[in-house]
């Protein structure tokens, strides 16, 4: 009988990759992907009204792309590749900001929230008690 954890069904998740960033530690994995949730369960609402607001003045988006960037990297060490997929996307337009229009920008938006309240619900669903 083994001591070591056993990871819940996380769909849309990538475990594998995630674990061999953090030496195959489940029990540090499930702290990680349980702060993951308490943070952005926590801020979704400010990050969805941010992204809803998109600046007309793309030069604004600064405050904004640095926290798209760190969800990015967040997003993978998690193992969530359709999220860092989106967050990189926006990350990447953000830093050209006059190349897109604001409906390109509101499309990337709409496409990383999607994401990341997909990924908010396999959490909730797989650590209820967190």
């Amino acid at each position: 009988m083994s001591n070591q954890p056993v990871l819940p069904e996380l769909p849309g998740f990538n475990p594998e990759g995630a674990l061999k960033l953090l030496n195959n530690n489940i029990k540090l994995y499930t702290n990680v992907l349980k702060r993951f949730m308490g943070q952005y369960a926590g801020s979704y609402e400010k990050l969805s009204a941010q992204l809803a607001a998109i600046p007309a003045d793309p030069e604004q988006l600064g405050e904004l792309q640095r926290e798209v960037h760190t969800l990015k990297g967040l997003s993978g060490t998690v193992g969530h590749p359709a999220l860092q997929e989106a967050a990189t996307r926006f990350d990447a337009a953000a830093k050209d900001p006059t190349a897109h229009s604001r409906e390109e920008f509101a499309a990337l938006a709409d496409e990383l929230l999607r994401q990341l309240d997909q990924a908010l619900d396999v959490l909730k669903k797989a650590f209820p008690e967190a």
